[in-house]
């Protein structure tokens, strides 16, 4: 297993704040900082993080724990897995406690590897090229400049073999590898002839290349990519979101665009909030990645045929994760890159300008542009329909009422209608309702967890007053014992420390004791009710012994565990009024 030295050094590199805010959109509140939860659909933000507890926790869906936990939820990930992920980040050397695959992460750190080296040899390569060669003419001619080769790491691989492979395999990498990841085909390089562009992760990680032609006599298709591997999937990741990310916040908009070139015109213009998927339809895990961002969408596909289609694609897989794109549409379908290079960047501003909500758009324009009139009416209803199974999708229910009255009015049709003569049924999973609570735990022992959870200063007291074996829910007595263990050499440890000794089933439970608004927040507030609890929680325990001996014959027992229960009350009551006085 890793030890604690590592996990804690772990916890203080990264700080959960600024990691989580790599996903989710969080605003400072008080000492916490909140933002939409990145694990459910909602419109006001429930989920909290704490940097002083190193824990979050989303009170509308119940996810909660600490940087581990949130990384695990967020990408189906082990422990383990999690732990290798977050220390590679933080620069910490840890030992593998084995992911189901024991030499998976040897095969992650090597791929992760191979295309760094990969991609900085035909930076390189490029840079070094001489000036009079075909490649910088083609990059002049698309005006990509120094700049914008550096931010990117543009590459060139050329024609003839480059000596990579010797390179590589000099390090250690063997030719299998190579192959696998398509860096070489049999004795070819794969993306001989072509720029290249590093596939970076949002962690500034090199985990692909993209290729494109730069010739026209060349064969083969324009852009090539580097094959799904453990650390590239396609459907996950954008090109630039790397660079976009800052800027996305700061601007609180995200430009849509479909292609590496794009990107790289835009940032070079100043519009550093681009970003483009990577060869592919926009997937949900992509829509997910711009949901949690909570910035405008704005799409800004070729004005051709093709673009339009890729529109009405990602307008679908969009809505479904509550999303509602706007649109920009291009003159005389122009690109982003040939519209900026044509009509210059105020132009282009402009057009962002008189961006519109594209749903809102197709209602109107599909409206319009249909026959009046009786012998109409059936390519009408064919149309509404097609519209009303894109506004069913949004999950918010109050919006899609909105866009269903929209619907309603733009095409003269009863609203009614609409909501009771559904052409599709909600394609969306339906989701499944939090379970009711079965927190059986007594309110002196919630006390006592949350003191525990909340302020790290009373935590020798609560050690002081009370044993594990003194709580009388089970569950909740293991939980109680290990961190009372783990209190023997770390007794002001964070709040996220302990709660990696929490087991799944009760995560919920621990992490809205540490974060609810209603709880404890003050020492001295919290210092009552933990003696409260202590002597709730012993006076109760004496009760039951009291139970116990009543059907026996030894009264001085009984008069003994009276006195006790009397002398507790009477503690309880001078600390109250002591309190009390100081109050006022």
């Amino acid at each position: 297993m890793f030890s604690e030295e590592q996990l804690s050094e772990i916890r203080e590199r990264l700080s959960i704040v600024e990691f989580i805010g790599e996903f989710v959109q969080l605003k400072k509140a008080g000492k916490n900082h909140k933002g939409l939860c990145p694990f459910h659909q909602e419109k006001s933000p429930s989920f909290i993080v704490s940097p002083d507890r190193d824990t979050f926790h989303c009170f509308g869906c119940g996810a909660g724990g600490n940087l581990f936990h949130f990384l695990m939820k967020l990408e189906s990930l082990s422990f383990p897995e999690a732990v290798e992920r977050l220390a590679e980040r933080a620069g910490v050397q840890v030992a593998s406690s084995g992911p189901a695959d024991p030499h998976a992460k040897e095969r992650r750190d090597e791929a992760f590897e191979i295309h760094r080296q990969a991609a900085w040899y035909y930076h390189c390569l490029l840079k070094n090229t001489p000036k009079e060669h075909e490649i910088w003419a083609y990059l002049a001619k698309r005006q990509i400049s120094d700049e914008a080769i550096e931010a990117f790491h543009i590459g060139y691989c050329p024609s003839q073999e480059s000596g990579l492979a010797g390179r590589l395999q000099q390090k250690g990498f063997k030719r299998e590898a190579l192959e696998k990841y398509s860096i070489y085909r049999g004795r070819r390089e794969f993306f001989r002839g072509r720029l290249t562009f590093p596939i970076f992760r949002h962690d500034k990680k090199v985990v692909g290349l993209g290729g494109r032609l730069f010739q026209e006599k060349d064969e083969g298709p324009k852009y090539l990519n580097s094959p799904e591997s453990e650390i590239f999937k396609k459907g996950e990741l954008f090109y630039g979101f790397h660079l976009a990310k800052a800027e996305i916040r700061k601007k609180n908009q995200v430009l849509l665009v479909e292609g590496y070139l794009d990107v790289i015109t835009l940032h070079g213009q100043g519009f550093s909030q681009a970003l483009a998927p990577l060869g592919t339809a926009l997937t949900p895990m992509h829509a997910k990645t711009l949901q949690r961002q909570e910035a405008e969408v704005i799409l800004l596909f070729d004005g051709d045929s093709a673009g339009e289609e890729a529109g009405l694609r990602a307008l679908e897989v969009l809505l479904a994760q509550g999303v509602i794109p706007q649109i920009v549409r291009l003159d005389g379908g122009e690109d982003p890159d040939s519209y900026l290079k044509r009509f210059g960047r105020l132009a282009f501003e402009k057009k962002l300008q008189e961006r519109r909500n594209l749903l809102e758009e197709l209602i109107d324009k599909w409206s319009a542009s249909l026959p009046r009139g009786p012998q109409a009416l059936e390519q009408r209803g064919r149309v509404a329909r097609r519209l009303l199974a894109l506004i069913e999708k949004i999950p918010d229910s109050i919006v899609q009422n909105l866009y269903r009255r929209r619907l309603s009015e733009g095409f003269d049709i009863p609203e009614e209608w609409l909501r009771g003569n559904r052409a599709f049924q909600d394609r969306r999973p339906v989701a499944t309702p939090r379970p009711a609570r079965l927190r059986n735990w007594l309110p002196e022992e919630e006390t006592l967890v949350e003191v525990w959870l909340r302020f790290p200063s009373l935590r020798p007291e609560i050690l002081q007053a009370v044993e594990a074996e003194d709580f009388c829910t089970e569950e909740l007595g293991e939980v109680v014992r290990s961190f009372w263990e783990l209190a023997k050499t770390e007794p002001y440890g964070k709040t996220g420390k302990y709660l990696e000794l929490v087991p799944e089933s009760l995560l919920e439970m621990f992490t809205e004791l540490t974060l609810r608004p209603d709880g404890l927040d003050e020492v001295s507030t919290a210092k009552l009710s933990l003696d409260e609890a202590v002597v709730r929680l012993k006076e109760r325990r004496l009760k039951e012994d009291l139970q116990a001996l009543r059907g026996s014959a030894n009264p001085q027992a009984i008069h003994v565990v009276h006195e006790k229960i009397q002398a507790l009350s009477q503690v309880l009551k001078n600390k109250a009024r002591i309190y009390g006085e100081r109050k006022n």
